[in-house]
């Protein structure tokens, strides 16, 4: 799950940028060897993969990205510990930036305590499993005993939103409306 977080929310952080459009799509392990078959099911110029490792505290990212046209190759690793995981994910992210020369504006608020940096992106990563109502379910509890910030009031709006297309409730709906106006008010960037 928190490899899936840390997937989700790069991603939001790249597609913030606005020369940026980013197409997620899980691949098997033989699918990431022929780049060229990723980029043409995603329609991609550029394919991003990478792995997370973690032994006790200590957590080692790596991250590769090629030109699916020209073949041209990046990689990097960011290590941090896990008392800072958004540390990590914001050094990833610049970096792989810096490799493609993005420039982005604004700032980025986000959430201080280590232990609600972990919880968060495991319930972010909860997220991706968007077909299955209770990793939703599990994920809005866990945002719930996160506070009020505009990272999870956006992941509450996502999984209300996700609730109602599965359901369609409209409750659902009036709840991914109300967090998505917090997260906006908040932080215009977010």
């Amino acid at each position: 799950l928190l490899v899936d977080g840390f997937a989700e929310t790069l991603a939001a952080r790249l597609a913030s940028y606005p020369s940026v459009q980013v197409t997620r799509s899980r691949v098997s392990e033989d699918e990431t060897a022929d780049v060229r078959t990723v980029a043409r099911k995603t329609g991609s110029d550029l394919v991003l993969g990478g792995s997370m490792l973690r032994e006790g505290e200590r957590i080692r990212v790596t991250w590769r990205l090629v030109d699916a046209t020209t073949g041209r190759e990046w990689q990097n690793l960011v290590e941090g510990t896990a008392s800072d995981l958004f540390a990590i994910q914001d050094r990833l992210a610049t970096s792989i930036a810096e490799t493609l020369d993005l420039r982005e504006t604004g700032s980025r608020r986000s959430i201080q305590s280590p232990a609600s940096q972990e919880r968060y992106l495991e319930a972010v990563g909860l997220l991706r499993n968007y077909d299955r109502t209770e990793t939703i379910d599990e994920a809005i509890a866990i945002l719930r005993t996160q506070g009020a910030s505009p990272l999870v009031h956006a992941a509450l709006a996502r999984a209300y939103l996700q609730k109602f297309q599965n359901g369609r409730d409209p409750s659902f709906a009036a709840d991914a409306i109300l967090f998505a106006d917090l997260a906006l008010r908040a932080d215009p960037q977010n």
